[in-house]
């Protein structure tokens, strides 16, 4: 545990390690290099998880005690760069989904359950699931799929292509079929957009604890500003899952800014199944060592994202607190 400074000097509040409570002993496993086919489709292990987007560039734990992820996990671990594993949010947990991150496998821990401290990697598209034949309306519930993938690289839009497309059309510009004025091309430009995103990040983040990453944040490419961005803010599974479908990263950004504008406007938590107020924006505090928003993964292995609150409002508590599966001390 360790503390930091604010811009006063005064210490501020001590960041806790957040992977703490997985207790990976000297006995794991050291990083797995993850080298995935850059324009050929590849075999992949797929983890499905019910209420969590994984990026890449975040760091995810997965705890697995069920068979088949096991043996999928295991059969990854046999043959590196020739079997890869991935997560994808879905649900249904039936396979009905079409974008997941490829991880790459850091820390291994082998004992009542298989703990893997993993990292994403890339974005990938399933392109067939090899469980089901194609065409197959029959989708059984499961946790692992395996699947025939392809990296899915996300597309800038650059200001010099529209510009060749305005030599054509003197009054407008196309943008995915859609004509636009140039002026409103220069603003949707992803540098533009970046700064914007970033100056709002930072205006978000002047009523919580900065994350001490945050200045790095700014030389980061676009792509890797994005997904970083999507892992420190609290936003609802339905928007990730619409941010990280986006098929490029100027719509990505300008969702993203939509984004930090409402949170500035709203400046309140609700409750996802009944819009309870719960919070104010005051209240979130950075005490985990991965930022505002961390990754955590309960006992059964479902994966949650979670922020800290110094105080709450409008709950009911249902059980007795425990240190247990917390970075608590």
């Amino acid at each position: 545990m360790t503390a930091r400074r604010n811009q006063g000097g005064t210490p501020s509040m001590p960041l806790f390690d957040s992977l703490g409570y997985l207790g990976f002993g000297s006995q794991g496993n050291t990083s797995i290099p993850c080298i995935v086919p850059e324009h050929k489709s590849f075999r992949i292990a797929v983890l499905l998880q019910r209420d969590a987007v994984l990026v890449p560039g975040q760091i995810a734990p997965i705890r697995e005690r069920e068979s088949a992820c096991v043996r999928a996990i295991e059969e990854v671990l046999a043959y590196p760069n020739k079997l890869f594993l991935g997560v994808a949010c879905d649900p249904s947990l039936t396979g009905h989904f079409k974008f997941g991150t490829i991880i790459e496998i850091k820390r291994v821990q082998r004992g009542t359950d298989l703990l893997i401290l993993t990292k994403g990697y890339e974005r990938f598209i399933m392109l067939r699931d090899c469980n089901i034949p194609d065409g197959s309306r029959n989708r059984p519930l499961r946790s692992v799929i395996w699947a025939e993938a392809k990296i899915a690289r996300d597309v800038s839009i650059r200001l010099d292509r529209l510009m060749l497309h305005h030599r054509t059309r003197p009054y407008s510009l196309y943008i995915e079929g859609t004509a636009y004025p140039p002026w409103l091309c220069q603003l949707m430009h992803v540098s533009y957009l970046k700064d914007t995103a970033f100056k709002l990040l930072q205006e978000n983040l002047s009523w919580g604890s900065t994350p001490p990453n945050l200045p790095d944040l700014k030389y980061l490419a676009p792509t890797q500003f994005t997904y970083k961005l999507m892992a420190q803010l609290p936003l609802t599974l339905e928007q990730q899952v619409k941010l990280f479908e986006m098929p490029n990263v100027n719509t990505r950004l300008i969702h993203l800014i939509q984004a930090l504008k409402l949170q500035l406007q709203e400046g309140r938590l609700r409750c996802k199944t009944c819009g309870a107020e719960l919070a104010q924006k005051q209240n979130i505090i950075n005490i985990m060592s991965d930022g505002t928003v961390g990754t955590y993964v309960n006992p059964n292995g479902f994966i949650h994202q979670i922020i800290t609150l110094s105080s709450i409002d409008h709950f009911q508590i249902r059980s007795r607190p425990t240190l247990t599966d917390t970075w608590f001390k």
